[in-house]
């Protein structure tokens, strides 16, 4: 990634809470910092400058670090809300000088800084920070399901739509609260992993048939899952949580149509252990640029 020095100028750029705690971060460290709208609460350390715009952000320093996801949209960074801030602005802007990093780039991200000769770093492709990330979100999703529902977990029938990282660590959580809980996957392989956890699992194609014996529905999976025509199968007491990036796997107009509970619990890091999750993906960049504590 072309940085060799142990002294880093780092742009922190958007984004949620975890932004602010990385520039903190990053700060301790002895590394220069730049924050250009990024949250300003907690407090940010005053040894970080604060930007009056991209330009003087960019101008000032080479490592260039956006928020998780790095757009919603594919047109905006992600988090910009005092002001929009596209991403052809920013691919405009950038050098063979700096090194992008971000969490989820976009593809357009990838291919301006291909086009530039720019390095560039998505730190959500790191299997660690992955697995990290995604116990901080089933934390955070234990957090949603006492919030907003009526109801203890314990013995509670609980399913979970996919058993992938999140998926996996979320199972044993709630398994470990007593709760009585099911796996839909499609992998066949996934499915007997589930099984040899003590987990009752099935196939996507029986979904219908088991649908009526569950409290609460997680989806993982980021594709349609419960559309409007599995609903009349639910349990009329069920609640519905999904945890996948927008369009999400559930069909939530409809299910709001029915009166439904469903909540979308996007970006769970960011809002319930923001500090964990920032300090996790600036330990994660320095450990991938070479720079250790």
């Amino acid at each position: 990634m072309n940085q060799s020095s142990a002294f880093l100028h780092i742009a922190v750029i958007g984004g949620d809470m975890r932004q602010n705690y990385l520039a903190n971060y990053f700060s301790r460290m002895g590394h220069s910092v730049t924050c250009f709208l990024t949250p300003g609460l907690p407090a940010l350390l005053p040894d970080i400058k604060i930007a009056a715009s991209l330009t003087e952000a960019l101008a000032e320093n080479t490592v260039i670090i956006g928020p998780v996801p790095f757009s919603r949209d594919q047109k905006t960074i992600n988090g910009c809300t005092l002001d929009s801030i596209t991403l052809s602005e920013l691919y405009s802007l950038l050098t063979p000088t700096h090194t992008l990093i971000g969490g989820n780039l976009p593809p357009s991200a990838l291919a301006a800084c291909l086009e530039k000769d720019i390095p560039y770093y998505d730190f959500m492709k790191s299997e660690s920070l992955a697995y990290y990330n995604a116990a901080v979100t089933a934390e955070g999703m234990l957090c949603e399901i006492l919030k907003n529902t009526p109801f203890i977990l314990q013995n509670k029938s609980v399913l979970i739509l996919g058993y992938g990282k999140c998926g996996t660590i979320l199972a044993h959580k709630l398994d470990a609260l007593g709760c009585q809980v099911s796996i839909c996957e499609l992998s066949a392989e996934r499915r007997e992993l589930a099984s040899s956890f003590g987990l009752q699992s099935f196939s996507p194609f029986h979904l219908q048939k088991f649908l009526p014996q569950f409290s609460v529905i997680i989806n993982t999976v980021p594709s349609l899952v419960l559309s409007k025509d599995t609903f009349a199968n639910l349990s009329p007491d069920v609640f519905l949580f999904d945890l996948a990036s927008p369009p999400g796997g559930i069909d939530f107009e409809a299910a709001k149509q029915q009166n439904i509970p469903v909540f979308h619990c996007l970006g769970l890091p960011g809002k319930i252990a923001p500090l964990s999750a920032g300090e996790a993906i600036a330990k994660n960049i320095l450990e991938r640029i070479s720079v250790y504590d």
